[in-house]
Order: C-alpha cells, then structure tokens, then sequence
C-alpha cells in the first residue's frame, strides 16, 4: 500500500506525463526563448539518462525506469528549453511505456515501471 506522500509523487508524475503527451502529441507551440545554461539539467543528463533516452532510477538495484521518472525529464527538459532531450525521452517512453502507441484514441495508459532488458 502506498503512504500518501508516494501516492501524491505518483499522481503529480501521471499528470506530469499526461501533459507532456498532449503537447508532442498535438504539436503544440509555444513561444521560443533562449535556454539558459543549467549545470544541474546537465549532471542529471549525464548520470540518469541513457543514450536511448531511458530515464534510469539509480536508487533501485534494478536500475528500472518508471513514467515517473520518464515524465520529471521530460518535464525538466521542457523548462530547460531541451527540444532534442524532450524528443529522445518523448520517444522511449512511447515505444517502452506506450506499447508505441501514444495517440488520443488509446484507451490504456501507459505502463509505471519497465526493468533494464539487460538484466
């Protein structure tokens, strides 16, 4: 059973997901601004995301990824203005999490948690 802390985690990155599917999925636009340089958007690059754009939790042993963690990168690429990076995780998280279909007539929503394939 989740505490309601986790639960209202898990809730915020649904809806986090939520959104950053309707924007790629309804290519929506928005004002364009110049990315400001953010060292901190930049580590977690570095450490958690992999090059095929799989948000990976280094908490767990099983280094899984979940649409928690998929939609706070995508979120943060969003406020770091990172088109490219919000593209590769946007991709992933159809394809791995989406069964590849995220258009507005699928009916189930995508999967929480996906272990490395390597394992």
């Amino acid at each position: 059973m989740l505490h309601a802390p986790q639960a209202a985690g898990r809730w915020l990155a649904g809806v986090v997901l939520l959104i950053a599917m309707s924007l790629a999925a309804g290519r929506a636009t928005a004002a364009i601004c110049v990315a400001a340089n953010w060292p901190l958007w930049n580590d977690f690059k570095q450490h958690f995301i992999k090059p095929d754009g799989r948000v990976i939790d280094a908490s767990t042993p099983q280094l899984h990824s979940s649409s928690e963690g998929q939609s706070y990168g995508m979120f943060f690429a969003l406020i770091a203005n990172d088109q490219p990076t919000f593209d590769l995780l946007w991709r992933w998280s159809v394809n791995n999490l989406s069964g590849g279909d995220a258009g507005a007539r699928r009916q189930l929503l995508p999967v929480f948690l996906r272990l490395d394939p390597g394992i």
